[in-house]
């Protein structure tokens, strides 16, 4: 599972895809991980624009 976390928070659906090769149960938390990434990034960027200017 954690090898299916660190494709999908990394390298988004290049990754997500190498994850299914891997096994299923890395595939399936690939793809959540990697749209919680994009959550928090979408999240996290207001604060860190406001903090560097």
């Amino acid at each position: 599972m954690a090898k299916g976390a660190g494709f999908g928070a990394a390298s988004h659906g290049a990754g997500t895809a190498r994850s299914y090769e891997l096994g299923q149960q890395e595939g399936v938390v690939a793809s959540p991980v990697m749209m919680l990434s994009g959550v928090v990034v979408v999240l996290a960027a207001p604060v860190v624009r406001w903090l560097l200017f």
